[in-house]
């Protein structure tokens, strides 16, 4: 099975597909993968990923400022959550982003402090 960005995508879904795609993922450090445009599924790598938090979330906050990209970046929380940030400024409608981590709930509290100190909002 090639590895799949969206699992939408999926042929024929199976327990057995998801499980496969989302390990083929995670064993090549893509911990994200979108299920259409409104869910995201994250498999906790167990890194410390501060070191690059800036400029990944810059990247993010670029690639939807930028309506001329053919190729969108690959699924990351901050994709998720700009899209939901800048959908609300646009539509002026609430949006929810609901976070449900199986195991640790120090993983939910980092990522919580992730996003605070995202660029998008510091303005």
């Amino acid at each position: 099975m090639t590895s799949t960005e969206d699992l939408s995508e999926i042929k024929d879904v199976t327990e057995e597909k998801i499980v496969s795609a989302l390990k083929e993922r995670f064993l090549n450090d893509q911990i994200y993968t979108r299920v259409k445009h409104s869910l995201l599924i994250v498999v906790n790598p167990y890194k410390d990923s501060r070191e690059t938090i800036q400029e990944i979330s810059e990247r993010y906050l670029a690639e939807y400022k930028n309506t001329d990209i053919k190729k969108r970046l690959p699924a990351h929380i901050f994709q998720h959550v700009n899209q939901a940030y800048f959908h609300m400024r646009r539509t002026r409608i609430d949006q929810s982003i609901l976070l449900r981590y199986t195991y640790n709930l120090l993983g939910s509290k980092l990522l919580i402090l992730n996003l605070y100190l995202s660029p998008w909002y510091r303005t």
